[in-house]
This record gives C-alpha cells, sequence and structure tokens, in this order.
C-alpha cells in the first residue's frame, strides 16, 4: 500500500526535458536524513522534478518533503529473512593451545535487503510512469550526486546504468542502483521484470538484477562510475558484542533449523564429506572470546542466573540453555553491568564452532 503525502499542484505539468528523478529512502537517522537533504538542494539546483519514496515508519522532516515535486510513503519494507533468503559473513582463529589443531569458526546471518532495495525500484517506476515524464533517473538517497551524476541528468542519453566505485577498496562494480537512467518505454519493461520471483530465482543480489536487465533490454553500461555517500556498517565489527574494551566476545543464536549439522573436518574444503567430521549444532547459548588484554573473570546473568567465567584467547564457552529460551542476558566485568537482551533479540543467526585446522585463518569481511 502507498500513500501520496505531498504532490505537484499541477501533477501532468511537463518540464520542458520531461525530466523526474525518482530516488529510493531508507533515512533512519539523521546523519541519512542530512544526506538526502543535500543531495535534494543539488537536484532542485539543476532543476530536475524529484520523487521520494520512503517506508511510513521512518516519516521524514517538511525541510525533506518539501523539495520534493512529489513524496510518497509506503508501509511496506520487504526484508527477506532465513530460510527464504539470507547472507553471511564469517571469521576464523586459532585454537589457544597450540597442541590442539582446531580452528574457531564465527558465522553471522543478516536478512537480506537486497529484494527491499529492488521492491523500492519497482513502486518508483509504477509511480512515475504514472505522470506525465519522458526520462527517468533512478537515485538512492545517498548517492554522491557529484559532476557525474550531474552531468548525466543534463545530457540526452538514455537507458544506461553506471558502475559502482567502492570508495574504501577502490573495487568497481559494474552495475548498481544508485544511478540509471531509462527513457519511458524502457523503464515500463524494467518494471514488469521486477518480482520476488524473479529475485529468487537466483543466488544473486539487487546488482545481478541489474545485470540481468542490461542483457535483457540492451542497456548501455557507462564508462564513469558512481559512489554512495553512507556505508551502514563503516567501523562496525560483526563479531564483536562485547561493551568493553578489554575483550571481545561474539555470541551464538540458532536459526530456524535447529540441530544443523556442520562439516567440521579437513574434507569440508574439498567438498568431501566424512561422516566422523559431520557435527550437529547445539541450541545452547555459546561464547566466543578473543583479543583479551588479560585472562580476568566475567560474569554472564542469563535470565537472572549469574555465571562467572574466565576466558581465554579464542575460546568458546557453551552454557546450559537453549539461545531460543533467552529472556534476559547481562554483562558484568570490573564493576560495569551492561544489559544486552535488547541487542540479543535483533541477532538473526549466529554460529560458533571449532573445525580442523587444513588451512590459516580467514575471514571474508
Amino acid at each position: 500500500m502507498i500513500k501520496e503525502i505531498t504532490s505537484s499542484t499541477n501533477t501532468t505539468f511537463k518540464d520542458s526535458n520531461k525530466k523526474l528523478a525518482i530516488i529510493s529512502s531508507f533515512c533512519n537517522n539523521e546523519e541519512k536524513v542530512e544526506v538526502l537533504y543535500q543531495n535534494l538542494l543539488k537536484l532542485k539546483e539543476i532543476g530536475i522534478d524529484i520523487l521520494v519514496l520512503g517506508p511510513n515508519f521512518l516519516p521524514l522532516p517538511s525541510k525533506i518533503t518539501e523539495l520534493c515535486d512529489y513524496f510518497f510513503y509506503t508501509k511496506e519494507n520487504p526484508l527477506l529473512k532465513p530460510p527464504i533468503r539470507s547472507y553471511s559473513h564469517w571469521r576464523e582463529y586459532k585454537h589457544p593451545i597450540k597442541q590442539i589443531d582446531q580452528i574457531l569458526h564465527l558465522k553471522e546471518t543478516h536478512n537480506d535487503y537486497g529484494w527491499a532495495a529492488l521492491w523500492q525500484t519497482k513502486k518508483l517506476l509504477q509511480i512515475g510512469l504514472s505522470l506525465d515524464y519522458d526520462v527517468f533517473y533512478h537515485l538512492v538517497y545517498d548517492t554522491n550526486v557529484d559532476e557525474v551524476v550531474k552531468e548525466g541528468i543534463l545530457g540526452n542519453e538514455t537507458n544506461i546504468v553506471y558502475k559502482l566505485e567502492n570508495r574504501y577498496t577502490g573495487d568497481i562494480w559494474d552495475t548498481t542502483l544508485l544511478f540509471f537512467i531509462l527513457d519511458r518505454e524502457t523503464a515500463a519493461k524494467v518494471e514488469k521484470e521486477i518480482s520476488l520471483e524473479e529475485y529468487l530465482s537466483t543466488n544473486g543480489v539487487a546488482e545481478g538484477e541489474v545485470q540481468k536487465w542490461m542483457e535483457k533490454f540492451n542497456l548501455k553500461n557507462s564508462k564513469k562510475t558512481v559512489q554512495d555517500m553512507i556505508f551502514f556498517f563503516e567501523n562496525y565489527d560483526f563479531f564483536n558484542h562485547s561493551p568493553y574494551p578489554e575483550f571481545k566476545m561474539y555470541l551464538s543464536k540458532q536459526g530456524i533449523q535447529k540441530n544443523r549439522i556442520v562439516n567440521a573436518g579437513y574434507e569440508a574444503i574439498k567438498g568431501h564429506t566424512d561422516a566422523s567430521n559431520l557435527i550437529p549444532l547445539t541450541d545452547n547459548l555459546r561464547i566466543a572470546f578473543y583479543s583479551i588484554k588479560e585472562p580476568t573473570p566475567v560474569f554472564i546473568i542469563i535470565n537472572g542466573v549469574k555465571y562467572q567465567v574466565t576466558p581465554l584467547e579464542n575460546e568458546f564457552i557453551e552454557f546450559p540453555i537453549s539461545s531460543h529460551d533467552i529472556n534476559s542476558i547481562e554483562f558484568e566485568f570490573s564493576g560495569k553491568k551492561v544489559n544486552f537482551t535488547e541487542n540479543y533479540s535483533s541477532i538473526i543467526e549466529n554460529e560458533i564452532y571449532y573445525r580442523a585446522d587444513h588451512r590459516k585463518p580467514i575471514t571474508n569481511v
């Protein structure tokens, strides 16, 4: 369901260029709101009409809506959760005892945000096509509206997808949702192409769907690159739940599939399966500790029961309670007590186990 909040007083009016910037948004903090605001100011300087779409549970201030020619709220934010679709990161550490041939394996699973982004793109195209415009310029709220973007909007080239430059690594992706240009006819084709079934038909990401559009509708791939202005996980350690600088720790949480079997053997890397190395992951809470400056007692209070542990480096400790039955969890260290209950409830699925040491510790983040 989409609710129109504000719109131009003359919705049938065509500007001289018949151009419309369509912008997806998810501004859940002040930094993101300000980035969107500054982008709207830049677009207004260019003289292009603007359509912004955002979720209704993140109301935007009037300084945003007043810069829009069309502004819509929607109640939908269709995140995909396990087992439908998710994505994961992992990290590994050597066992603290050299004689033990094991590696500590940590894995974190997140909801999939790709479909939510594509869904907003689909709705933006639907709304844009209901208005009297010929060319649509798709942006995300944090697209860096630099000279490349301005030149694209002021130019006459259509049906082109810009490349993405990762501003942290310098890596170049051929496709992105950050900026692409479609004429009316192609926009209608792309809108029909976007569906959950199509997205789930591959194990790719939202950018992979853009690649499909390029191939199916013969879209050009610009040699120029664009960048985003906000990286959600900047300075965020996926594998550290510790509120204390003296050590890092990571908590497990079993997912929907209980007692999942994992291959913890040497053969896992070779794609082989040895029944002796297949182990079920317990539902019980596990906490892994690493980067310990000095072994010191830590108190963990779970559902009112207090446990004292003195962890070793790269060791995990298992507690006699299912991760699904944790109603409250607190940490206490050096006189500082921290309630972690709300943070723990937001965890989707985390895994902790030892596997055979067949290679050096690795990480994919």
